[in-house]
Order: structure tokens, then C-alpha cells, then sequence
């Protein structure tokens, strides 16, 4: 994440990435003052690198990115906002089908998408995406079931405690 959208916590971070040095081993978060778009821009200059790019853990081929996971939309926009909409790491154009589909699971998802929106908007790239980026980031998350038992059985719990004392 660029650091005016750091998410804390998060797997990667600036203040905690450095304590997982050694004396043998240095470990630098380095990137954070660019955001993806802004990466990917420089990726998107390099042949090498729009062939083999991977992004995806959610596909069939694990050596392919999928191209319609969440994941693979986000940087496709990232591409787009670059100036490279179709590049090589991914078999097909971006299309409205690829976002209805799209869920939002975690805070830093959302995050990333609010950059690409505003992205968007200060570049005028991918212009024609923002009515789908805008669906997707107004979409709400969907209530975990688990959350949903914990929270049936605790009022199961608190009735029968209130309804005992009564």
C-alpha cells in the first residue's frame, strides 16, 4: 500500500516489515511511496514483464493469472489507469462481465479500490470503468456465516439468561 493508505494491520507493513531482520538477513519495505497504478506504469514499460507478470493465486493454472478474480480486475484498472489496457499477462480484454462478479472481502481490497477510483478520476484514464468500479465498491460484504451463528447463538444465550431471572 502507498502510505497515505497503509492498512494496519496487514501482512506487509513499513514499521513492522524491518523487524523481521537479523544480523544475517535484512528485510527493507521498499515501494511504498508509489501507489499500484503508479507500479504498474513502470512494469508496463518492460516487454519482460507485461508477458510474465502473475497476480492471481485464484485460478485453474496456478502459472496463469485467471483474469477474473478480484485480484486480476484490480490490476487490470491498475494497467488501464497506466495507459497499457490489454497487456500481455492476461488472455483476454477487460469487459463488463468481469466486474459483476467482484466482491469486496477485506478492508484493503477496498482500499485499493477507492485508489483506482481515484485514479481514475485525476488521470481520466479507464474513464469508462468508473460507473463498474463505483458498483463495486457500493456493494456491501456479505455477512459472514460463521459471524451469523455466533451472533444467533449469543441471543439464544442472553434470552435464556434474561428469561431464567424473570
Amino acid at each position: 500500500e502507498p502510505y497515505e493508505a497503509l492498512e494496519t494491520p496487514w501482512g506487509s507493513h513499513p514499521m513492522t516489515d524491518p523487524l523481521l531482520s537479523s544480523n544475517s538477513f535484512r528485510v527493507i519495505h521498499d515501494g511504498a511511496g508509489f501507489s499500484r497504478s503508479e507500479k504498474v506504469k513502470f512494469l508496463s514499460e518492460c516487454t519482460v514483464s507485461m508477458k510474465n507478470l502473475r497476480v492471481c493465486w485464484e485460478g485453474k493454472l496456478k502459472g496463469n493469472n485467471c483474469g477474473e478474480c478480484e485480484k486480476c480486475v484490480r490490476t487490470r484498472l491498475n494497467f488501464v489507469i497506466a495507459g497499457s489496457p490489454n497487456p500481455e499477462c492476461f488472455d483476454t480484454p477487460l469487459t463488463k462481465k468481469h466486474f459483476k462478479p467482484i466482491k469486496l472481502r477485506t478492508n484493503p481490497a477496498r482500499t485499493e479500490w477507492n485508489l483506482i477510483r481515484t485514479d481514475i478520476k485525476r488521470t481520466g484514464n479507464g474513464i469508462e470503468w468508473l460507473p463498474e468500479v463505483e458498483k463495486v465498491i457500493k456493494k456491501k460484504p456479505k455477512q459472514k456465516l460463521r459471524s451469523r451463528i455466533f451472533i444467533k447463538n449469543l441471543f439464544k444465550r442472553l434470552f435464556k439468561i434474561t428469561k431464567s431471572h424473570s
